[in-house]
């Protein structure tokens, strides 16, 4: 299948990316934290200024790339609790409204009864970011980005996708679409179609890895000139309790008790 011609490449370079990540990222926090001590010594009227904040600016631009370079390698820590995904779209509407512009018409259809999933907002945040973002880069002229949400039942295998409940997240746009030699190499770290300086190729392989990381799949369908969709699944807990609507999440259950033994030890 499509997501799992990128896994071997994904676990090759995973702990490679996230080796010199650290070890770079120390060597920006230097090259950060001197600049701006520098910065704060020489006079406002200097020519010099505008060097250190260009300086600066760039370093805080590698920072960025090592952030996603962490990510990608599972090594940003991650947290995982109760999440549903409809509020993930819905706090992050507004900011994709902006990300997108007033040429590209956001869809969003979401399921009312939604399942939970066991995850990392934040990463669940950089998922729907990353695929907008793609969307957004492939309707240069403009058009359509739909955002959905369902529950589905896998009941025979499909693909690499073993029976069972998952939640499903679409991502689809109107745009250009892909290659056929390009689809073999979306999810490869560093690999890109945009022009130098654009982009830095790992958008695509962050969200393939923070979805494996969450035991969830990802699949894709594009065609030149018709468009791309992305099909994200993430499994339901077993004893996770289904929700019929929002409102039920801000519910918080009772704590049992009060009938227990409190013993407190205070170690000099």
């Amino acid at each position: 299948s499509n997501s799992s011609a990128a896994s071997d490449v994904y676990k090759r370079q995973g702990q490679l990316a996230g080796g010199i990540a650290h070890d770079f990222n120390n060597v920006l926090a230097g090259i950060i934290g001197l600049s701006e001590l520098a910065l704060r010594k020489i006079p406002a009227e200097s020519p010099v200024q505008d060097n250190l904040k260009l300086i600066i600016n760039k370093a805080e631009s590698a920072a960025d790339l090592v952030r996603k370079l962490l990510m990608f390698s599972r090594q940003q820590k991650i947290t995982k609790q109760n999440v549903n995904l409809n509020k993930i779209v819905l706090s992050n509407k507004k900011l994709l409204q902006r990300y997108l512009g007033e040429d590209i018409h956001l869809i969003i259809t979401l399921d009312d009864d939604l399942h939970l999933i066991h995850g990392d907002p934040s990463a669940m945040d950089q998922i729907l970011t990353n695929l907008c973002i793609n969307a957004r880069d492939a309707m240069p002229d403009g058009g359509e980005l739909t955002i959905q949400t369902k529950n589905i039942e896998i009941t025979e295998p499909e693909s690499d996708i073993p029976p069972g409940k998952y939640v499903q997240l679409i991502v689809a746009d109107s745009g250009i679409g892909m290659s056929e030699e390009t689809k073999k190499h979306i999810f490869e770290p560093f690999f890109t179609t945009k022009e130098l300086g654009q982009g830095t190729g790992l958008g695509l392989a962050t969200v393939y890895g923070l979805v494996r990381h969450h035991g969830g799949f990802i699949q894709f369908d594009s065609e030149l000139g018709e468009g791309t969709i992305f099909r994200l699944y993430f499994p339901v807990p077993i004893r996770q309790l289904e929700v019929s609507n929002l409102q039920e999440l801000e519910h918080v259950e009772m704590v049992r008790g009060g009938t227990e033994t409190i013993l407190i030890v205070d170690c000099l």
